[in-house]
C-alpha cells in the first residue's frame, strides 16, 4: 500500500494504516516538531516498509536532533530496499551538522538490502567526520544497484574526495550512477582519480557527472575521460563540465573518449566555459563525428560561431537514428541565421520524435523566415516539441516563421513554445501557427511581457477550440495589459474544452481587477467536468 504525503496536518490518519511498503513525504513548511515525531514513530512500527522517501526544503530548519529521531527510526527498517532524502539547506543557515548526517549514516549502514540510494546533501558543510561516515557506508551494500549523491557546495577537501572514491570503486554492482560536485575547488588529480574509480564498476551503464565551476582543466578532462573510454557497457552518459578552464586539448579528449564508447545510444554534454574558443569547441564537434548511432542527444554549448554551427549541422545531420534532440545553444553572432543553418541539418533526420530547441536571447528578425523553413522541413514526425525563443525581439511580424514552421506538425501531440520578452503585442501569428496542430494533449504558452492586450488576446481561445484533443493547457499571459474584458472572453472560451484535465493561467502584473468578473472566471473553472487541477493566479503569491 501507497501513501502520499503532502500535508504534515494529515498525517496522522495516514499513517495509522498498517503494513506500508512505500512512503514518501515532502515538506514545504517549517517543520512541525510533534508531527514530525509521529513519522519517525510510525516508521519505526513500519517493519514492511521498502520504500522510503523524504524530501525536506529549506524552510524546513531540519536540525541533527531531528535527524537523529529520524536515524534511530530507521534503524528497524531492514526490509527497505530504497531510501531517498533530500536534506540540503541555505549556506547561511547551516544547522545540521557532521554529527546528524554521521547519525544518519550509521542507521542506514543497518538497511543491507538497499538497493537504491539517492542523498542529496547539497550546501550542507558535513565536515571530515561526515564525510568519512559517507563513504564507509557505501561499501556496506552489496545489492547496490543505483546511487545518487548530490554534494554540490560542501566544500570537499582532496582527502575526503579520495576516500569517496576508493569507496565508490568497491559498489562493483552499481549499474546506474549519479553524481552532483559542482563548485567544491575539486583539481586535475581529483578528476583523474574518479576516472580510476569509474574503471572498477564494470556493471555501469548510466553514468550521470556534474562537475561545474571546479579546477579540474584539460589534464583533469582528459584523465577523467581516458578511463570512461573503459567503461565498455555505459549506454546513458550525462556530463556538465562548464568553468573548468577546459581548452580545446581537453574538448578533443573529451570527443575522442566519447568516440570510443561503442555502446553509447543517450548523451547529454554540457560545455560552457567563460573563454572559450571557436578551435575548442571545433574540437570538440569534429572529435565527435564516429558517434552517429545515439538516439537521443542533448547539447549545451555556448559562443558558437559560424564555423562551429557548419560542423555541428553536417555532424547532426549524419545521427540518423536520433529519435530525441535537445539543442541550448548561445550563438557568438547573427543568431537567427546560425539558428536556421543548425536546424537545416535536421531533415535528414526521419525518426526523430522529440525536439527540445532553445535559442534563447539572440536577438533579430531577418534569419526569422529561415528558421521557420528549416523548422517546417524537419517537423513532420514529431510527437513533442519545446521551442524557448524568449528575448529575440521578434515584435509581432517576426513570429510570422511560426507559420510555416508549425505547418507539417500534424502528429505534434505535445508542445511548449516560449516567447517571452518579444514584444509581439498580440497572437495572430500564434493562432495562425497552432491550426495545424489539430492532435495536440499537451501545450504550454510562454507569453508573458509581451505587450499583449485583450484585443490581442481575443483570438487565442477560438484557435485553441481547434485542438479537440488538449487535456492540458498551460498559458503564462504574465506582465501584458490585459485587464477584465480579456480575462472574460479567454476564460469563456477555455471553459468549453470539453477534454481538458489541466489548466493553469497566469496573470500575474495584469490589469485585471473586477472582483465580480474574477469570481465569474473562478467558478467557471471550477464547474469545467473532466477538470482535475485548474486555477487562475493574478499575482506572484
Amino acid at each position: 500500500m501507497y501513501r502520499y504525503i503532502d500535508n504534515i496536518e494529515s498525517l496522522e490518519n495516514k499513517l495509522s494504516a498498517s503494513n506500508i511498503s512505500s512512503l514518501e513525504m515532502k515538506l514545504n513548511s517549517p517543520l512541525n516538531e510533534e508531527l514530525f515525531s509521529l513519522v519517525c514513530s510510525a516508521i519505526r512500527k513500519q517493519s514492511n516498509i521498502s520504500n522510503l522517501k523524504l524530501l525536506f526544503n529549506w524552510s524546513n530548519q531540519i536540525n541533527d536532533e531531528n535527524i537523529s529521531l529520524f536515524s534511530s527510526a530507521l534503524e528497524a527498517s531492514s526490509s527497505l530496499q530504497s531510501f531517498i532524502i533530500k536534506l540540503n539547506q541555505r549556506p547561511s543557515n547551516q544547522i545540521l551538522t557532521s554529527q546528524g548526517i554521521s547519525k544518519l549514516m550509521s542507521s542506514l549502514a543497518n538497511c543491507t538490502n538497499l538497493s537504491i540510494i539517492k542523498l542529496n546533501l547539497e550546501s550542507i558543510q558535513i565536515g571530515a567526520q561526515g564525510f568519512q561516515a559517507l563513504c564507509s557506508v557505501l561499501s556496506n551494500f552489496e545489492k547496490l544497484y543505483n546511487l545518487s549523491l548530490n554534494l554540490n557546495y560542501i566544500k570537499i577537501d582532496s582527502e575526503s574526495v579520495s576516500d569517496l572514491w576508493s569507496d565508490l570503486a568497491k559498489c562493483i554492482n552499481i549499474q546506474t550512477l549519479e553524481l552532483h560536485l559542482s563548485n567544491n575547488n575539486l583539481e586535475i588529480q581529483d578528476a583523474k582519480s574518479l576516472g580510476s574509480a569509474l574503471v572498477n564498476l564494470v556493471q555501469l551503464s548510466n553514468l550521470s557527472v556534474e562537475i561545474m565551476s571546479n579546477n579540474i582543466g584539460d589534464e583533469g578532462v582528459s584523465g577523467l575521460f581516458l578511463n570512461l573510454e573503459k567503461c565498455s557497457k555505459i549506454q546513458k552518459l550525462s556530463l556538465s563540465l562548464c568553468n573548468n578552464q577546459v581548452g580545446a586539448k581537453g574538448a578533443i579528449a573529451i570527443g575522442t573518449s566519447l568516440g570510443n564508447c561503442i555502446n553509447l545510444t543517450d548523451l547529454t554534454l554540457s560545455f560552457r566555459e567563460d573563454k572559450i574558443s571557436d578551435d575548442t569547441l571545433l574540437g570538440l564537434i569534429n572529435a565527435l563525428k564516429n558517434k552517429t548511432k545515439l538516439s537521443n542527444l542533448n547539447l549545451n554549448l555556448e559562443k558558437v560561431g559560424a564555423a562551429c554551427v557548419k560542423n555541428l549541422r553536417d555532424y547532426l545531420s549524419t545521427c540518423t537514428n536520433l529519435s530525441t534532440l535537445q539543442l541550448d545553444i548561445r550563438f557568438t553572432e547573427n543568431g537567427s541565421f546560425n539558428a536556421a543553418n543548425l536546424i537545416s541539418g535536421l531533415e535528414s533526420l526521419n525518426n526523430l520524435e522529440t525536439l527540445n530547441i532553445d535559442f534563447m536571447y539572440e536577438k533579430g528578425q531577418k534569419g526569422a523566415s529561415n528558421l521557420g523553413t528549416a523548422l517546417a522541413n524537419c517537423t513532420s514526425q514529431l510527437n513533442v516539441l519545446k521551442l524557448n525563443l524568449g528575448g529575440n525581439e521578434y515584435a509581432a511580424s517576426g513570429l510570422t516563421f511560426l507559420v510555416p514552421g508549425l505547418a507539417n506538425c500534424s502528429k505534434l501531440q505535445n508542445l511548449e513554445l516560449s516567447l517571452k520578452v518579444n514584444q509581439i503585442g498580440g497572437t495572430t501569428s500564434i493562432c495562425s501557427a497552432l491550426q495545424n496542430c489539430i492532435n495536440l494533449k499537451n501545450l504550454i504558452l510562454e507569453l508573458d511581457q509581451n505587450k499583449i492586450g485583450d484585443v490581442g488576446l481575443s483570438r487565442l481561445g477560438p484557435s485553441l477550440s481547434k485542438c479537440v484533443y488538449l487535456q492540458t493547457l498551460i498559458l503564462n499571459l504574465s506582465e501584458n495589459q490585459i485587464g477584465d474584458k480579456g480575462l472574460k472572453t479567454l476564460v469563456q472560451d477555455v471553459s468549453k474544452f470539453q477534454n481538458l484535465t489541466y489548466l493553469i493561467i497566469l496573470l500575474c502584473n495584469c490589469l485585471v481587477g473586477n472582483q465580480k468578473i474574477i469570481k465569474m472566471c473562478d467558478q467557471k473553472i471550477l464547474k469545467m467536468k473532466k477538470l482535475v487541477c485548474g486555477y487562475i493566479a493574478y499575482d506572484y503569491d
